[in-house]
């Protein structure tokens, strides 16, 4: 038996994958309706023309492939209706609510699959829930109704919308207009709604009217009572007669005194939340639900349950979760304290857990998921500002009803005092002081009914007299009803009862819970605003003038289209299909005679309806050259067709408007400028707007497929160069590997680079030597070549596997490792037996790959290249030592004391023997820091040397290095690939040992920060009679793309080495500076308190525990720091961390702190290699890429993100250099930073996270030394 399972979208598959596997059969995901219903015209040749007719045909609508699906839609499509043609059984796994179950029983429909059906149904995507949900299966059978009810609601709207938005265009639309006049069985209700309260604000009348406020003095004291009868009091005599036979009255009051109790609210459903939201916060009901999907089934959290909830109870079974929940929230800091010992619960429908609640709806009430409290404390730090808000309000909902009520003493003290015509009036005040504070400890909403009260009233008794001066008469105007925002909006969609007066119709409407559905409003809303029926303004919600004349002409041709009575009536009768009480086919033919009678009503009504103007421009050639369309305009059409596999629409070669709408339907507006524009785009380098002209004028709607299929034809364009095509084949390059890749079971993304490395025989040397990549390209990960050699017939114990591994630990390591260890490791990771890795190593040492070497009882291992690269560089440096100076001899002295004067310093002796060191040495290593004078030693070098007329080039590892040695100094550097020029044509530098760079001193700064074999392209290009001055810092751990053999050499002695270590006076009382004095002496630090804190320039904090350390960070990171100092949270502050993994590890870190401090839901945002990139990121470059000119440590920040070209723009020391998507796997965010990775970059202010273990003294120096201010040490105990 063949199983298949369809999932509604792409990461329910990944999610489910993650829980069962292919235990119950193979997943295959759809991308929301893969299919759509056919085009009236489609179905009857008759209704190609907008008319009166009712478009319902005989049977349903038949379905067909969505048009304007995607091509990832159209090949799920494809991989679903394969799998059925094999299947015997499927499960349906999409979303527990009626839209899923459409989505899922279409697709069997149209593809007419007659095997078995099952059914999972779950509200949380957590691998426990799904497991379960797969360990209960049920018959699909038993969701019929909910699958019948989405069909009558999508057969229904098809009806509904297509036949009165025609007729009512046909019927109220002047006469010359262009466009549609757009009705919608929900959205033109719900456009009524805005529009009856716009008018009722523009029609209101504010009105005074009167409260009077009485002082009464008793013995126990003065309190103020008010008559505030519900009659208002609106004639101002009446007012003062009534105050005036108040002043002066004396009598008993009547005081009463009483304990009452309040329960906690419902739970929240989507509904309620979108409104709570927009009143506290202002969001729109679409980031509502945004932001609780993503808290459902975002990477990482799944903390909430099912976001579009229909419901505010839960079920009664779901008591036994309460435990689990609480003890989760309970690890969250803000719930520690809460006293859930003996939670009280709530059954029935006055309570919380009701089943009978939840009769006919899918989903529960949004509550914390219990399968993730275990994880909560770990989860809800790396939360954006507004999923914390969210989930805040979520869980204290939740905790709010397991708490107590809220109980408080009410006190009434009240005064009958006679009036005008003997009748007694009523004057009193309430006071409420809380007992028991309750649920309302967790959880208060701004917007629950209160009394108004005056708190703790004196200590009157009943019979108290009371004498009343002065009494006041406090004036009073009515308001008008207050604008819709989103939430309230959608409120009022929910309760639509409140519209209508027919008390039978207002029950019903209460069962049917509203217009439109939780997770269909916030769309609808989206949609009237698309289309320029109502807008937001401010918080609000307006019509527009369009929206408010429709509304106006519909009240008056067909008033039932605007009320929001009749549309709710038509969604309780998907209800009534739901419980059983309809079929879909008497829903669908009685809305079907419902909208038959209404489009009669507007052909009736149009000859005397009002007309409408819609404002939509006609099309420049609309009514021009006999009514036809171009013959591009036809050819486009034809060619849309083609590639889109679907149906040309009847008299497209004749009908200038069925050609345009059929374009525009496919292509939006002028189909050949929307091509020439995206193709103008930057889609391909060196293609812009001027060459996309020429090509749209040559080709025509045909130029994707000449770009695709015969690029050499470009070559015949006039102003189309030989680079741009270079660029197009190997864009069609990349996109053939793509699919090579795919049919590896390797993820299309490593096209890019696998193209760039190993150009265009890269599919043939990928199929003759997989691992190969292994050695070629670092980083790419291991199981790549794995699957491509799996393909090709190699087995997993290959040798040629076993050498490649071993080859990618010791690249890795960029050290020699012992032999043992890399063996056991390898052969644990990668299941290869210890007798297959010792012949492998044997080849790689045979073909010297690899060395090896005994020493300290210890066989060690090692990359030939590796060593023979740092043999290069010992040789260069020696070489470059010998011989006599490029500058004559000079009294350094002198010399010295002339710089300090130049540059305003006064030179320490330290730093004065450095200069004298440097100016009598033709090959130096200077190791310091800034607190210690080096900048200041090269700066003055290169003054003196400047004056000399001595020639000098300088050169960094990274562009931030490189800019500033060139504003220290005044003399240009670059980094070392654009010093050395690196040729595309060549694959090699211009520059080399028989093409040396012009000079004779070469500074090279932060010598130990680049990689091996580039430094040693450096010395090798130097002349050999110029002198060498390296800079850095010795005591600094090299990052692993480092020089680790500058760094032996130095150690060795084998290079004249000179130390700035003593600080300069302006650093004497500096904490950070005896800090890293003591780390540079292999001590640890010093977590004396400062003798200032307002100065100081260092802190040591202690945390606990690491979920502690994290909290702490964050606030220190986002909110301490950036308030007090007034910095910038993302450039001005760098979190450094003593470990790369762990849970104040690097890794976790990075990627929880970019969520907090940049995750705005609504910016583009582009998913790669593990990382989610947006606008304003701070980012790494992890490896040199010499041809796009990043070079390894250089720190950078996004500045655009470009879907329609998948490319991103990243601005690295004030250079923006921009790149594809593909091209993001030398990146990674810069948030949080291990120790050693961080040795290229710099901050004002570093935050320091360590773990607690035994960090090395060196280790910590390598943190801290990367602030220029201050230093905060957070450390776990």
């Amino acid at each position: 038996m063949t199983t298949v399972i369809i999932t509604e979208k792409t990461s329910q598959k990944k999610d489910l994958f993650a829980a069962i596997g292919n235990k119950y059969g193979q997943i295959f995901p759809a991308e929301g309706h893969l299919l759509s219903l056919q085009e009236p015209q489609k179905v009857d040749d008759a209704w190609g023309k907008w008319s009166f007719d009712l478009l319902k045909p005989d049977e349903f609508y038949p379905t067909c492939p969505a048009p304007d699906g995607s091509p990832s839609a159209r090949n799920k499509l494809i991989a679903i209706e394969n799998a059925l043609k094999t299947a015997t059984r499927v499960i349906l796994a999409t979303d527990c609510d009626r839209e899923g179950q459409l989505i899922g029983e279409e697709l069997l429909r149209h593809f007419g699959f007659s095997g078995s059906v099952g059914r999972a149904m779950f509200t949380a995507q957590d691998e426990k829930t799904l497991r379960q949900a797969f360990e209960n299966l049920e018959p699909n059978e038993n969701y019929l109704n909910l699958g019948q009810a989405a069909l009558a609601r999508q057969q229904a709207d098809q009806v509904y919308n297509l036949s009165l938005t025609r007729a009512a265009t046909v019927a109220l639309k002047q006469p010359g207009e262009y466009g549609a006049i757009g009705i919608g069985r929900v959205k033109t209700p719900t456009m009524a709604l805005v529009c009856i309260r716009e008018l009722e604000i523009d029609n209101f009348t504010p009105q005074d009217y009167f409260h009077l406020a009485a002082t009464a003095t008793t013995d126990a004291g003065q309190l103020t009572l008010r008559h505030a009868p519900k009659a208002r009091i609106l004639d101002p005599e009446q007012a003062e007669l009534i105050r005036a036979a108040a002043d002066g009255f004396e009598g008993p009051l009547k005081a009463t005194k009483k304990i009452k109790k309040t329960k906690p609210p419902k739970l929240l459903d989507l509904p309620e939340l979108q409104k709570i939201c927009g009143r506290k916060w202002g969001w729109t009901a679409d980031k509502t639900l945004s932001v609780a999907q993503e808290l459902y089934d975002g990477n990482g959290k799944k903390i909430q349950t099912y976001p579009r909830a229909e419901s505010r109870y839960l079920s009664e079974n779901q008591i036994e979760d309460v435990g689990e929940i609480v003890q989760g929230l309970k690890n969250l800091a803000q719930y520690e304290n809460i006293d859930l010992a003996d939670p009280q619960i709530r059954t029935g429908k006055s309570g919380h857990f009701s089943d009978a609640g939840l009769k006919g709806v899918s989903h529960h009430a949004i509550i914390p998921n219990k399968n993730t409290m275990d994880r909560i404390h770990t989860i809800y730090p790396r939360l954006t500002e507004d999923e914390r808000k969210m989930f805040d309000l979520v869980a204290g909902s939740y905790l709010a009803i397991l708490m107590p009520d809220y109980v408080y003493e009410s006190t009434v003290v009240a005064m009958d005092v006679p009036g005008p015509n003997n009748k007694n009036m009523e004057f009193k005040i309430t006071g409420n002081i809380p007992k028991e504070q309750g649920w309302r400890s967790v959880f208060t909403d701004e917007m629950e009914k209160k009394e108004e009260h005056a708190g703790e009233l004196p200590p009157v008794k009943d019979g108290d007299i009371a004498h009343l001066h002065p009494v006041t008469t406090d004036a009073k105007k009515t308001k008008a009803p207050p604008r819709f925002n989103e939430g309230s909006l959608i409120d009022a969609m929910q309760n639509a009862w409140k519209f209508v007066e027919d008390k039978n119709v207002q029950e019903r409407l209460k069962e049917a819970k509203g217009i439109g559905t939780p997770a269909t409003r916030a769309a609808i809303i989206t949609g009237l605003k698309r289309q320029n029926f109502i807008a937001q303004k401010g918080k609000h919600i307006v019509p527009t003038n369009a929206g408010l004349t429709l509304f106006k002409t519909l009240k008056t041709t067909a008033p039932e289209l605007v009320d929001p009575g009749v549309t709710a009536l038509w969604e309780m009768k998907l209800d009534d299909i739901l419980l059983g009480k309809q079929t879909a086919r008497q829903v669908w033919d009685e809305i079907g005679d419902a909208t038959a009678r209404l489009i009669g009503v507007l052909r009736d009504n149009a000859a005397k309806a009002p007309k409408i103007t819609t404002g939509v421009a006609a099309p420049k050639n609309f009514g021009k050259s006999g009514g036809k369309p171009t013959e591009k305009m036809v050819a486009t059409a034809k060619s849309i067709a083609d590639r889109k596999g679907v149906k040309l629409p009847k008299g497209y070669t004749s009908d200038f408007q069925a050609c345009k709408d059929f374009l525009d339907e496919h292509l939006g507006g002028n189909p050949l400028i929307a091509i020439e524009k995206r193709l103008g785009s930057g889609m391909i380098k060196g293609l812009g707007p001027a060459i996309a002209k020429l090509l749209v004028t040559e080709f025509g709607a045909e130029v994707f497929n000449v770009l695709e299929q015969t690029p050499e034809k470009l070559s015949s364009v006039k102003g189309v160069g030989p680079k741009i095509v270079t660029a197009i084949e190997a864009r069609n390059a990349i996109s053939k590997l793509q699919a090579f890749l795919k049919e590896h079971k390797v993820a299309p993304l490593h096209a890019h680079r696998l193209y760039a490395v190993l150009g265009d025989k890269c599919e043939e040397t990928l199929t003759a030597d997989p691992y190969g990549i292994i050695r070629s390209i670092p980083w790419m990960p291991f199981n790549v070549a794995d699957c491509i050699a799996q393909k090709t017939g190699l087995t997993a114990d290959d040798p040629v596997r076993a050498q490649a591994a071993i080859y990618r630990a010791l690249d890795t390591a960029r050290i020699p490792c012992k032999k043992s260890e890399v063996l056991d490791q390898l052969s644990a990771r990668l299941g290869l037996s210890l007798d297959i890795l010792e012949t492998a190593l044997l080849v790689e040492i045979s073909n010297k790959e690899i060395f090896e070497t005994s020493g300290s009882n210890e066989v060690m291992l090692g990359l030939t290249a590796d060593r023979k690269v740092g043999k290069a560089i010992g040789k260069f440096l020696k070489s470059l030592a010998s011989g006599d100076l490029p500058w004559p001899a000079m009294p350094i002295d002198k010399a010295a004391d002339w710089a300090a004067g130049q540059l305003s310093v006064t030179f320490t002796p330290q730093q004065f023997d450095a200069i004298e060191a440097a100016l009598s040495t033709k090959c130096m290593f200077l190791s310091s820091h800034k607190e210690t004078g080096g900048e200041d030693v090269i700066r003055a070098i290169c003054k003196i040397l400047g004056a000399k007329g001595i020639g000098i080039a300088q050169t960094a590892a990274t562009q931030a290095g490189s800019l500033h040695l060139s504003e220290l100094t005044g003399v240009k550097g670059k980094p070392a690939p654009q010093l050395l020029k690196w040729s595309e044509k060549t694959g090699k530098f211009k520059h080399s040992a028989k093409k040396p760079i012009d000079c004779q001193l070469m500074i090279i700064d932060q010598g130990a920060l680049m990689e091996p074999s580039l430094f040693a392209a450096v010395l090798n290009a130097i002349p050999e009679t110029a002198a060498v001055l390296i800079t850095g810092d010795a005591d600094q751990l090299t990052p692993p793309f480092g020089c680790r053999a500058l760094e032996e050499i130095v150690i060795n002695g084998d290079i004249r080495t000179v130390y700035l270590r003593e600080h300069l006076p302006e650093y004497k009382d500096s904490t950070r500076a005896k800090n890293n004095t003591l780390l540079r002496g292999g001590l640890d630090i010093s977590k004396d308190p400062a003798v200032d804190p307002e100065t100081a320039d260092f802190f040591c904090i202690d945390a606990d525990n690491p979920s502690q350390a994290i909290a702490k960070c964050f606030e220190i990171v986002k909110n301490r720091l950036p308030e007090r100092y007034k910095l910038d949270a993302i450039s001005d502050i760098q979190l450094i961390c003593t470990k790369s993994t762990g849970p104040v590890g690097s890794k976790a870190l990075n990627t929880s702190l970019q969520q907090v401090l940049n995750s705005a839901g609504d910016t583009p945002f582009v998913d790669r290699f593990g990382y989610r990139y947006r606008n304003g990121d701070k980012v790494i470059v992890l490896h040199n890429d010499i041809v796009s000119e990043m070079n390894g440590g250089d720190v950078g920040y996004v500045t655009e993100i470009d879907k329609q070209n998948s490319v991103i723009s990243v601005n690295i020391a004030g250079k923006s250099k921009e790149l594809p998507f593909d091209g993001l796997d030398i990146f990674s965010p810069a948030y949080a930073l291990s120790a050693s990775y961080a040795a290229a970059s710099s901050a004002r202010f570093v935050v320091v996270i360590d773990d607690g273990a035994a960090t090395s003294p060196k280790l910590k120096y390598s943190a801290l030394s990367r602030s220029s201010e201050r230093v905060i040490f957070l450390q776990v105990l």
